[in-house]
């Protein structure tokens, strides 16, 4: 039992780790930053920031797609 909460503790910290990490992407390309200069900040690669971003792009447009099939 103990085992089983500590990793679903860890798998919580992760997924809340991956958002603040989607969240400093996104804010860094609102400010008019570019991936390279994200990725430098960050300590990343550019091609991981790239990566990021087309994955919430892609949570977005699933998000919206989900929406306009709710209200038809």
């Amino acid at each position: 039992v103990a085992f089983a909460n500590q990793s679903l503790l860890l798998e919580e910290k992760k997924k809340e780790v991956e958002a603040d990490l989607e969240r400093a992407i996104r804010k860094g390309r609102s400010c008019g930053m570019s991936n390279q200069e994200i990725a430098d900040v960050m300590g990343i690669s550019a091609n991981y920031v790239s990566v990021r971003l087309s994955r919430v792009r892609k949570k977005v447009m699933n998000k919206y797609h989900e929406s306009e099939d709710g209200v038809r």
